[in-house]
């Protein structure tokens, strides 16, 4: 969809959607009325003495963005290689300057309230030595100096495989939440890497990132699950995690659908915890541990796993709040990436039966289960997973 009008889209049911049913009830009545409810534990809402709210306690910055006359575009760009991490595991980070040797610095930031700074500083690294590992040029739709960038011109999978520029192992005392590394060069030139960190298991409400929509969006290599700049080809029909942003400054769609959802949660010292897109495709299961999921952003691109596990909390008990449109409007799947490694990859081929060329998705026909479409059922389907329906366009745009 075309991104301006995404955005109405997603500012129109935030508006309705959030106004009315969580600011005005708020989030408790929300997910008090469910008469399966009461088979699921009781937990704390909103207490002083949350993690959350004694994360908050800690002082802030307002640090952690970026001035709009230094966003990078071609001197620094970043991504790592998990969308989420869990405290003690190891988080690699993939970092290229334009030119070879240039100086930076690396900050990680935890998003929340604290205090209306929306950020604290968790570590730093300081004098790096960069690698030009290659760039993309969003003025000329190029890359520039990827000798390592995998490029399929069927499917517009593009993968930068640069090498690792920095490990990070997520410290214990990290509280589960939405993180940002900004990485900055001698100029001042800076951008983001965005990953979840995971914990407070059972919290009354599970926060859910949108990061399969960041990607589909994504144009980094020249391709998007939207766009091609190969005439060769219309779109991409397979997109990768292993690339930067370009979107958001390096973010995504954070800074754009989520952050703002994210500070005012965490302003109220809910009961929170955090995960990605690509956990509950992973472990669907996990959300029985909560009493709501929070779809917070552009939450569009859901696989079947995904689906079903969302389709099976509701219907054991779990409330679901859609902050946003457009929800659950593609199934794709994962596949692993050319280093094997598993749900780095998002296929999706958008066939559609009034187009009359499923036949496009090569699993059309052997399990369409998994044929990438918005046309399984759409209506109904939606309808029943999150009772909400999209329907047309937003006249605000």
């Amino acid at each position: 969809m075309n991104r301006r009008l995404v955005a109405s889209i997603i500012g129109v049911m935030v508006i309705v959607g959030a106004i009315f049913a969580v600011l005005w009830f708020g989030l408790n009545y929300l997910f008090s009325n469910s008469q399966t409810m009461t088979n699921l534990p009781k937990m704390a809402t909103t207490t002083s003495n949350s993690v959350i709210a004694l994360e908050n306690d800690h002082p802030g910055t307002t640090n952690w963005q970026i001035p709009i006359d230094k966003v990078a575009t071609v001197e620094i760009q970043a991504y790592a290689n998990a969308a989420s991490v869990l405290p003690g595991q190891l988080l690699t980070f993939y970092v290229s300057t334009q030119y070879k040797g240039t100086p930076y610095s690396s900050m990680i930031y935890r998003l929340g309230w604290y205090g209306g700074t929306g950020g604290r500083l968790m570590t730093s690294l300081v004098n790096e030595v960069g690698q030009a590992q290659g760039y993309y040029d969003l003025t000329t739709h190029h890359l520039v100096g990827c000798t390592s960038c995998l490029v399929d011109r069927k499917t517009g999978l593009v993968e930068a495989r640069w090498h690792p520029s920095y490990k990070l192992t997520i410290p214990a005392n990290w509280v589960t939440g939405v993180y940002l590394a900004k990485f900055t060069d001698d100029k001042g030139m800076q951008t983001y890497t965005p990953f979840d960190v995971q914990g407070n298991f059972h919290s009354r409400y599970v926060v859910v990132t949108s990061n399969t929509t960041y990607q589909a969006y994504n144009e980094w290599g020249g391709y998007s699950l939207y766009t091609s700049y190969d005439k060769r080809l219309i779109k991409a029909v397979k997109v990768s995690f292993d690339r930067p942003y370009i979107q958001g400054e390096g973010s995504g769609d954070l800074l754009s659908f989520e952050v703002d959802a994210i500070h005012w949660l965490e302003r109220q010292g809910y009961d929170l915890s955090y995960i990605s897109g690509v956990d509950i495709h992973q472990n669907p299961a996990q959300i029985l541990n909560h009493r709501a999921y929070l779809s917070i952003g552009h939450d569009e691109y859901w696989s079947k796993e995904m689906f079903d596990g969302i389709q099976y909390a509701r219907d054991s008990g779990v409330g679901l709040a859609f902050l946003g449109a457009n929800a659950d409007y593609w199934q794709t799947r994962f596949e692993s990436d050319s280093a094997n490694i598993p749900n780095r990859t998002i296929v999706c081929y958008k066939v559609q039966t009034s187009e009359k060329d499923l036949a496009r998705d090569p699993l059309y026909g052997k399990d369409n289960s998994r044929v990438t479409t918005r046309q399984w059922s759409h209506t109904r389907r939606v309808a029943s997973a999150c009772r909400i329906i999209y329907n047309d366009l937003s006249p605000f745009a």
